[in-house]
């Protein structure tokens, strides 16, 4: 895991979203990584030997051992918000929704200015279909960081889903004019949904 560290972070303009193979997952770790501080720990070695494991786990889909990982750094760092959010991001991609939410807020009371939390949360939000508390938090991570096109893109998705047609496209559009790879089988249900509802836009 050290070699990765050295990655160039685009964290905060390029954040991942579970299940896009267009991110390599080692570099998603690391740069969670180096965005929060976690790099070292030279006083401590058996917290940096369980976290440099976590990490790994997380990149190889052991959520529930880097789950276990980041639990025991957690002994010796209870208030370092980083390890909430990689807890509650290995919580959310092992389906312990809740848990995620409990971490993904932790993370954000201790860092209130966080976006990477916030999104995270709200794409959790999303898959509990919870869709006004996921649309809250994209708002959250877009004012914080305006540039993130997956944020504004998962707001779009959101709000689509959640019977906001135009909202939803609006936002597709938005992300895809920013250069966001929208997929053209969205586009192509905004058309006909909109044309349904006599409110034809031009995408």
């Amino acid at each position: 895991m050290r070699h990765c560290f050295r990655k160039t972070t685009w964290l905060r303009d390029n954040w991942y979203q579970p299940g896009d193979p267009s991110l390599d997952s080692e570099n998603v770790v690391c740069a969670a990584a180096r965005h929060f501080g976690l790099v070292r720990y030279p006083h401590k070695k058996f917290t940096s030997k369980y976290y440099e494991r976590a990490n790994k786990k997380l990149e190889n889909g052991d959520y529930k051992g880097a789950i276990s990982d980041y639990t025991k750094v957690m002994k010796s760092s209870p208030n370092n918000k980083g390890l909430y959010f990689l807890r509650g991001w290995a919580k959310s991609e092992s389906k312990d929704y809740s848990g995620a939410i409990s971490d993904l807020t932790k993370n954000i009371k201790l860092d209130p200015n966080t976006d990477t939390g916030y999104y995270q949360r709200g794409l959790t939000y999303k898959i509990l279909k919870n869709y006004s508390k996921a649309i809250d938090d994209f708002n959250k991570e877009l004012q914080i960081n305006p540039n993130n096109l997956l944020a504004i893109y998962g707001r779009g998705e959101t709000k689509f889903y959640n019977g906001n047609i135009e909202g939803g496209c609006n936002d597709w559009r938005k992300a895809s004019q920013l250069g966001f790879d929208v997929t053209k089988k969205h586009l192509k249900k905004c058309v006909i949904v909109l044309y349904k509802k006599r409110r034809l836009v031009k995408i």
